[in-house]
Formats: C-alpha cells, structure tokens, sequence
C-alpha cells in the first residue's frame, strides 16, 4: 500500500522526487536490479511517505484517502498490519498537526480487524446508507419482476423486508434482490420469501456458504461447479457464447481411436444467462463487453472464497480443487479441439476460424496453459499422451490454429510449424508428458522449425525438473538453434538463475558466441538480471567479448537502463572499454543516451565514456538523446561538452534530429547552445527542411528566426518548398513563400523534378491545385521524362489526375523510354486510374497481372520508382501486349512475364 501511496504522490509532486531518487538509484548501483535482486522494506516505504508528505504539505495541501484498509497486506503475512497502518496514519496526522500543515487523512475500512479509536471524525457507512439500498432495492426489483398495479404494495413489502435484512451492507442486499427473485419465479409466496431471507446469514463470508450449501440445487453441483472453475480459473473472462461451448464439452478424457467428436449441443443464449445465475446462486453474473456479454463474479470477495474454500464445497474428492480444476478445463479445452475439423484450405483466417468455431481462440491460447498449472499442482497430464495416439492430428490442428490466431501478436508461446509434443511439453512444463515420451525412446534432439530442441524451451521458461530429465536422458547442451541461441543463452537471457547454474555445472561454454543474441553474458545484461551476470562473470564469462545487436554486454545493459547490471560489468573490469566501437548504437553511452536513462549516461561518463565518441545510427550520444527528445540527457551531456555540431549519424547532425522529431524544447536547447541552424547533410539535409517536411511549425519559425536559410539545398538539389510540399503541409508552403529569396515553383531537384512533380506524387490536393493557379508548365519534364501526371499516375492519385489532366496535362506525353502516364498506371496496377484513360477492361486487365513496386513512401528516395524500373521491364511489358493479341493461352504468358520481372531484381 505505501508503494502505491509514494507512487501517486511522487508523481503528482515532482520536487519531492529528489532523496528518493537518490536513494533508489544508490540502491540500485550497491545491490542490484530491483524487483530481482531487492525489495523495498515496508518501513522504508513508510519513511519515504512521511518525508514526501510533510514536504509536499508545506506548499500545498495534502489529502489521503485509503479504501478497505482492512485488506491491506503490503506484501508481507503480518497479520496486524491493518492496526499498524491505522497507527502510522495517527503518528503522521500528529505530526502534520504540530508543524501546522495543511492535510487530510480518510480510510475506509471494516469493523473488523479496525478498530476505531474515536480519534478524529467517523462516519458509519452502513448507518448513512439506508436510503441508497432502499432506491437500488427499489429499482432492481421494478427492472426484473413483471408486476401488475395491483402488485405494487407486494413489492413495497419486499424491498421492505430486503432492506431490512441488510442492515446497511450494500452486497448483502444485492444478494439479497437475487435470491428473492428467484424464489418469486419459484413460486413462493412473500411470506415464504421472507421467512427464507431471514435464514440468510448476515456475514459475507457465511452469506456465500449459505448460497452454495441452502441455495443452490443440489443436483446442480456439477454444472454448478464446472461453471465456479471457469470463472475462477479461465485465464480470461469468457464470453456467454464461450461459456455456452464451455458448459456442453466433456470434461473427462474420452478413449478410442476416433480422431474428432461431435460439436456438442449447447443452451440458447437467453437461457444460458439465466442458467448462470441459477447455478451460482446468484454469485456469477455476465456484464457487457464490446459485442458480448462477458461472465464474472459479482465481485471480488467470492472469487477470493470460492479459491480459498468455496471450490470444496463441490469437489470433496480432490486434494486440490484448483490443480484439478484445471486438470478438467484441460481436458475440456483438448475435447473441443477434437470437434473441429482440420480444414485444408491455405486461406484460413482469424476472423473465418472463429466464426466457424466461437470458443476456438480461448481453448487454442489456453490449452496447455491449463495443463501446466495442473501439472504444477501436482496433477500429471498423462491424458496428453493417450489423445496424441488416439488421435494423431489433433496436436497439428492446435499448432494450425494457433498460428493463425496468433498471427500478428507472434507471442513468444507461439508453437513453430514442425512442433512435436516434446517441444509443446517441455515448453509448458509437463514433466509427466516428458517423462512418458522419453519412456517410448522418441528422440530428443528433434528440432522445429527454428531450430530448437526440446532443451531450448525448456530452459527458455525455466523449467528446471523439465531440464534435468532431459539432461540425463542424453539431452546436448551446447547446440545451437536457426538464430544460433544456446540452451544457456537462452536461460541467461530470460533471469532462470538456477537453469544456468545447472547448465553450467554441466559444462556449457560460457563465452560461446550465439549471434544476433551476443552470448549467455549479453543476454543476461540485455534482461536485467545482476544476479545472473554476477554467476556468468563468477564463471569467467568474458565482460568485453563483442557481439549480438547491442555490440557487447555492457551496451546491451545501458541500452534497456539497467543501472545495477552497468555498474557490476564495469566493476569487473569493462572500464577498458567503455568506448568500445560496435552494435546497433555504436557505443554503451549513445544507447543509453537514445532510451533517455540518466542515471546509467551519468554513471557511464563518470567512468570515462567519450562523450564525443562517433558511430552507430545516430552518430553521437547527443544525436541519440536529441532524436528521442530526451532533453535532460541533452542537458547532461553538454554539461560535459558534447559537440553540438558534430556531424554523422542518420540526421547529420543534434538539431536536425531533434527538429525532424517535434521536440520543440530539445531545439531550443541546441540553438541555446550554439547549434549550426544551417548545418547540411543526414536524412532531410538540415534542421529546417526536417521540420518543413514534418510539418512541425512552431520549430520552423524558431529557426527561422536563427536565420536558417531558406534556399539551401540537400545533397538530392532539393528545396525547403519541396519537402514541405511533400510532406503536404498546406500553412507551411505559404511560410516558405512569404521569403523573398525563394525559388518560384519551377525550382527542380538533381533529378529535374519540380514543385509539381512533388505535388502530384504526394502532396495534398489543395498543394496541386495552389500550384496549377500560377500557371506553371503542366507538361514540364523531369531529367527521365516524366510529368507530374505520371507521377500521379505511379502512385495511384485519381482526383489528382482528374486534376492535372483538367489543367491539360498530355496523357499522351512519352518519357525517355516510350512510357505514357497510362503505361505507368497499369504497371503499378493502379486500376482506377487505367479507366481514366481506356475503356478496354481486357487489356488493362491484362497489363494489371504484372508485378509492381512498392508504393512511394519516402520523400527522400530519389526516384521511387520509374526508368529503373521501366528500363528492367520494358521488353517483357511490350512482348506480352504484342502476344495477349495473338494467343489465348494468356494466363500463362502472365504469369511467365511475372517470373521473368521477378528473374531482373524488380520488386
């Protein structure tokens, strides 16, 4: 709770940031990653409040309010801890009254295990509540009882008696509205009604006891409590519609060799809501989510008792209610996957599956997660086993399916085409399916398509019981997947400590290099955990050994600010080459620069890191820090004299970087600091054409006033007009208009390209049509040849082309090659525009059968696409318009035009 409380307050009041911060990052630097390595104590969190509170206090006023403090645990079994944070709230009240400062404190709680102790102001929740469940009460028993006039003195007894019965406890009576409904529709009388309301317990706890033992069926037990299982269990809340499928399945593993079954018959969904709220009493109900309904518990505190006891009630069988209540979701999960039929169709979507099969995604995702859980228990999964051999296509149906609901998440649970039950087991923990299969002498080194073996899942989710049972059936511990990661990679990248202990005692090489992922050593740094390097350096791991995207471990550490893992490398010895040239960044204080992390830029330059070290994307760490807006690491490093105009890197240089991405205060900075307004190169050639294109406006007016140059020109012979035309920035253009030194609209690029050709092939409408007024050269040329309109044809601009062509653009017009604008428009398949220009739908049907490029979609590729293109692809075009006439066979003379476009390098 006090870890929560500090949060909002530091938050909300940066000033009282400053000693934690440093406590924190002292912390950090002495003992390790947070959360891994060390905790917060409970009373060092209560110091930090009291000191941010009486701070905060002194300029502002100060309110707390604390809901259910009675439920209060932060984190530890004391079972007082609700009286010593009521105490601590009474000492900080002292407190903030002596020093006469200006604060609130309000908890909420029970009677019990609080105790009030008439110091400061109380209100009784259930003495000044009556009139709200009375109106509640009210309403919902109108809303859900159909009653006659004649009724109405009826349901004033029985919002009476309800009312009555609560005694002020909100959840009592809408437990209270539910019970007497279904005893009405039952057909008892108010009498009856009454007499059994008054049986109801008036303690939560003993109230849902009462429900699943007095008023629930009992013949319903069983549904009663396969429907208690997925509400409490399932690792989502399900849909009615899934529970309706949830409901109907099996839940016992069904023997034979039958591969499929039946789809079972399920409730209509009408019914179904009701038969919720008919098995749990009262206690489950379905609220609305997006398209459907969805089912949960009324609130927290039944989930709370139906894990902690309630599940009992039903299964008196089990040792653990909860590992076999997933042991049987399982076994639910794997029936319904044997109902659907394995399609064999390759244009399978996410969208058709699910229509098709309406519980498909939640028993697909969650199949084996159940499982695990199970076999954690202590449940073993054998039924695995017995389904795989009875019906042998049922594991490739899962990995079918799953791959195309999972398509564009790709999570890492993801199974691989060529997954084998081995892989699934290992990966999900299910040593009792592992273990059988190695019974059956199944080979173990088997790989997917990524080319891992079960030993890399295994050591990926850190299964340890899983790893040694492979370990000693033979398992190797040195091979490599497709992405070169060892099983001891793979442990090290992920924080399973005990995975690699285990895999070094076994002999893993500690140093072998995995490729894009470095080694054991840069995996663990890139994760963050200082306990897993500290074992990896402890067995000789080589702290400067280069490789991986990040270049080594300590850029990998500095890059995802992991200050305590920085500091560790560095007190072993990577000093010598905090400067070390190499990954994605080019160095460890440029890639800490880039993610905005301070504290590991101060630590790095305290350790001797060039400031002004050159290389990787973004040449410097002051380019990085620019580029992100990161502006106190800005700050930081010119405190230490980083050059502000050193040039490199993919925005040349600092302000041209901070400029193409808005940071209006980075700029300011920079400029402060003597910034280079004119500097030339990177990607838009200076800091004014970078703010052009993007449309960042106040920025442009900021250099502006610097005296930024408004005809400069980039390495392509591009204007600032061009780029801000480009970018589609209609106020911007009329800005760069307004200086007398720039170029008219005819200015052309090193390509010949002019104010229209940019227009017509990305600009906004409004842009071509400001141009077109001022009677430009409509059919003007580019160094290939090309007008504006097919440019606007190449990239597929219709009200564009309409336009140009009103404006008496020639569709005519041939460039260098013998191309038209309609040449262009087919070829790039822009369809709507090759019926601007013909009305023969065979030919142009014809032509659109050819490959295109890719659409245009950087302004600062030179040409996109035409003569290379054209040049590539001109025999083949003409050979097969003089054939489509000649022959019938079409088709084929398409399809071998395709390959041989495909032959010349064409996208």
């Amino acid at each position: 709770m006090y870890r929560s409380l500090l949060h909002q307050l530091l938050v909300r009041a940066p000033t009282a940031q400053p000693e934690f911060r440093h406590a924190f990052q002292e912390r950090s630097r002495t003992q390790g990653d947070p959360g891994n390595d060390w905790n917060w104590h409970v009373n060092e969190l209560h110091a930090f409040f009291t000191t941010a509170v009486e701070h905060v206090a002194e300029t502002r006023p100060v309110n707390i309010f604390v809901d259910a403090l009675d439920e209060a645990s932060d984190e530890t079994e004391d079972q007082n801890m609700s009286h010593r944070i009521v105490s601590d709230f009474h000492e900080l009240n002292d407190l903030l009254c002596h020093k006469k400062l200006r604060s609130t404190i309000c908890f909420s709680c029970r009677h019990f295990p609080v105790q009030n102790d008439n110091r400061g102001r109380e209100i009784c929740v259930e003495r000044e509540n009556q009139a709200d469940i009375s109106v509640y009460v009210c309403g919902e028993l109108y809303r859900r009882l159909s009653m006659s006039t004649s009724k109405q003195k009826y349901l004033a007894e029985l919002q009476d008696t309800i009312v009555r019965g609560a005694r002020g406890v909100f959840q009592w009576a809408a437990l209270g509205v539910t019970l007497a409904i279904r005893d009405n529709n039952n057909g008892y009388s108010l009498e009856e009604i009454r007499s059994r309301l008054e049986k109801v317990p008036k303690e939560l706890g003993d109230v849902y006891k009462h429900i699943l033992t007095r008023v629930i069926d009992k013949e319903d037990y069983p549904q009663t409590l396969r429907l208690m299982r997925w509400v409490c269990l399932a690792e989502r809340p399900l849909s009615v519609t899934e529970i309706c499928f949830a409901m109907s399945l099996p839940e016992t593993e069904i023997p034979g060799p039958g591969s499929s079954l039946t789809e079972p018959e399920t409730r209509p969904y009408d019914v179904m809501v009701k038969r919720i709220v008919s098995l749990s009493g009262g206690l489950v109900e379905t609220k609305q989510h997006r398209e459907d309904r969805i089912v949960q518990v009324i609130h927290q505190s039944v989930n709370d008792f139906l894990l902690r006891d309630g599940l009992r009630f039903f299964d008196t069988s089990s040792r653990d209610p909860v590992g076999q209540g997933h042991h049987q979701l399982s076994l639910i999960c794997a029936n319904y996957i044997r109902t659907t039929e394995m399609s064999r169709s390759n244009k399978l979507s996410a969208e058709s599956i699910t229509i098709e099969f309406p519980f498909i995604d939640y028993v697909i995702k969650s199949w084996f997660l159940h499982a695990g859980k199970a076999e954690t228990r202590g449940v073993p999964q054998g039924y695995l086993l017995h389904y795989i051999q009875s019906c042998p296509g049922i594991l490739q149906r899962w990995v079918k399916y799953y791959r195309i609901l999972d398509y564009y998440s790709n999570s890492e649970r993801r199974p691989e085409q060529s997954s084998n039950m081995l892989h699934i087991a290992s990966s999900a923990n299910l040593l009792s399916v592992v273990e059988g299969l190695l019974f059956t002498r199944l080979d173990l080194e088997q790989i997917d398509d990524a080319g891992n073996r079960a030993i890399h899942h295994a050591c990926r989710w850190g299964h340890r019981k899983v790893v040694t049972t492979l370990l000693d059936a033979g398992a190797a511990f040195e091979v490599e997947n497709k992405r070169r990661s060892t099983p001891l990679e793979r442990a090290a990248a992920n924080g399973h400590e005990e995975i690699v202990s285990l895999l070094l005692v076994k002999g893993a090489d500690v140093n072998k290099q995995t490729g894009n992922t470095g080694n054991a050593l840069y995996g663990a740094a890139a994760k963050g955990s200082r306990v897993v390097v500290q074992l990896l350096l402890d067995n000789k791991a080589d702290v400067n050994a280069q490789g991986g995207e990040y270049g080594s471990a300590l850029q990998a550490a500095a890059s995802d600010g992991h200050q305590a893992v920085v500091q560790l490398l560095l007190d072993n010895k990577a000093d010598a080459d905090v400067n070390a040239q190499g990954g994605q960044y080019g160095n460890a204080l440029q890639a800490a620069a880039y993610r905005g992390n301070q504290a590991v830029v101060q630590l790095l330059l305290d350790n001797k890191a060039d400031v002004n070290a050159q290389g990787g994307e973004y040449g410097s760490a002051l380019q990085a820090a620019a580029f992100d807006g990161h502006q106190a690491v800005v700050q930081l490093l010119l405190d230490n004299k980083a050059d502000v105009n050193a040039h490199g890197g993919g925005f040349g240089n600092a302000l041209q970087a901070a400029a193409s991405d808005g940071h209006q205060a980075v700029v300011q900075l920079l400029l402060d600091n003597k910034a280079d307004v004119n500097a030339q190169g990177g990607k838009y050639g200076n800091a004014l054409q970078a703010a052009l294109y993007k449309g960042h406006q106040a920025i442009v007016e900021m250099l502006q006033k610097k005296s930024a140059s408004i005809i400069n020109k980039d390495n392509q012979g591009r204007y600032p007009l061009h780029l801000t035309i480009r970018g589609g920035h209609r106020n911007l253009i009329d800005l760069v208009l307004s200086s007398t030194q720039m170029p008219d609209w005819n200015c052309q690029d090193l390509q010949g390209c002019s104010a229209l050709h940019f227009a017509a092939s990305g600009g906004s409408d409004q842009i071509v049509q400001a141009i077109l007024e001022s009677k430009v050269d409509v059919n003007f040329v580019d160094t290939y040849g090309w007008t504006a309109l097919h440019w606007a044809c190449r990239n597929g601009r219709p009200k564009i082309v309409l336009m140009l062509r009103g404006a008496g653009a020639d569709a005519d017009r041939k460039d260098i090659n013998g191309w038209t604008p309609i040449d262009v428009a087919t070829f790039c398949q822009n369809e709507s525009l090759a019926y601007l220009f013909l009305g023969d739908a065979g030919e142009v049907g014809l032509k659109q059968n050819i490959t295109r490029p890719g659409e245009r979609q950087y302004y600062n590729c030179s040409s996109c696409y035409h003569v290379s293109y054209v040049l590539k692809a001109k025999y083949v075009y003409h050979q097969l318009m003089k054939l489509s006439r000649l022959y019938m066979v079409v088709v084929i003379l398409v399809r071998t035009a395709v390959f041989s476009i495909s032959a010349l390098g064409v996208s």
